[in-house]
């Protein structure tokens, strides 16, 4: 597999098969709702969104990635550090430290 695309038309809570894919250093091309649009944009590939249900746009993301040399590793080593730093384990210890620390004022 060599680029993701997820053109889910319902509003997922979590894109946990973006975020797998990227953990995995791949380009993902996704509709922007709900998770997916959460998750590719922190991870600064928010470029990579289209409009909810516009098949011609994700079809010209996904074009620009295969015919671009290069690219499309460019944006999947983007994609990996991105998920490691945003949403890796490190991320999320942090995230929860932080919690605790506010509970207990």
């Amino acid at each position: 597999m060599d680029i993701v695309i997820i053109p889910g038309l319902v509003r997922e809570g979590f894109g946990l098969t973006a975020l797998e894919a990227m953990v995995f250093g791949k380009p993902v091309v996704a509709y922007a709702s709900g998770g997916l649009e959460e998750i590719l944009t922190s991870v600064g590939s928010g470029y990579y969104l289209v409009t909810t249900g516009n098949v011609m746009e994700l079809a010209q993301k996904t074009r620009e990635l295969l015919e671009t040399p290069g690219l499309e590793e460019q944006v999947g080593r983007h994609n990996h550090y991105g998920a490691i730093t945003h949403f890796g384990m490190e991320s999320y210890s942090e995230r929860m430290q932080d919690m605790v620390s506010r509970i207990g004022r």
